[in-house]
C-alpha cells in the first residue's frame, strides 16, 4: 500500500495538504529520522518533489509546495530560500582546508518550456554571482540531469540551457 502512496504522489498531485502528510510520513520514517540525527540535511527538488511531473513555472500549487518541501528539509522559517523565487541556495563546506561550494540549483520553480530556460533570469544571476566566489572545489546539483542524453526516458536540461550552464562554467573557470 505504501508504494501505491509514493506512486500516487508522484504522478498524480494528491493536492498541498496530502503532499504535506505524505513528506511528513516520509521524514518520520525511523531510517529517514537517524539519518537526520547524525548528518546535516540538504536538498532541491525534482519534479516529483516539485508535485508535477515535467512542472514548470505554470504550476499551479509551486508556491505552496515550496513551503511544504523546504519544511520537509528543515529549511529555517528564515531562509533565504523561503523569499525566493525557487529553492536554489549554496552552502560552503570546509573539510581539511578544503573549501567547497554546494550550489543546489532549482530547475521547475522558473522552468519555462516555450524559450527552453531552465533556470529563470534571476537564478541565472545568482549562480554568476556564486561561480565569482572563492573555492577550491565547485558541486553543481540539479533535480533534473545536467549532461547525459543517453537515458530511454530522461529530464534533463534543455540544450540551450544546458550550453548556457557550460559557458558560465568556463567564464569563471
Amino acid at each position: 500500500m505504501e508504494n501505491m502512496e509514493l506512486y500516487y504522489l508522484y504522478f498524480t498531485f494528491p493536492g498541498p495538504e496530502a503532499a504535506r502528510e505524505k513528506l511528513e510520513n516520509a521524514k518520520n520514517d525511523p531510517a529517514y529520522v537517524k539519518l537526520r540525527q547524525n548528518v546535516p540535511i540538504v536538498g532541491v527538488w525534482d519534479n516529483h518533489d516539485f508535485g508535477q511531473d515535467g512542472g514548470n513555472k505554470n504550476f499551479k500549487y509551486k508556491y505552496e509546495m515550496k513551503d511544504i518541501f523546504l519544511d520537509f528539509v528543515d529549511e529555517p522559517k528564515n531562509s533565504s530560500r523561503r523569499t525566493r523565487e525557487g529553492i536554489y541556495e549554496s552552502y560552503d563546506l570546509v573539510s581539511s582546508g578544503i573549501r567547497t561550494k554546494l550550489i543546489l540549483l532549482d530547475v521547475r520553480f522558473n522552468r519555462d518550456d516555450e524559450s527552453e530556460d531552465i533556470l529563470g533570469e534571476e537564478q541565472w544571476k545568482w549562480l554568476e554571482e556564486e561561480l565569482q566566489e572563492q573555492a577550491d572545489v565547485f558541486l553543481i546539483a540539479s533535480g533534473s540531469q545536467i549532461i547525459p542524453e543517453d537515458r530511454i526516458l530522461h529530464d534533463n536540461w534543455y540544450s540551450k540551457s544546458t550550453l548556457r550552464l557550460l559557458n558560465l562554467i568556463k567564464k569563471h573557470n
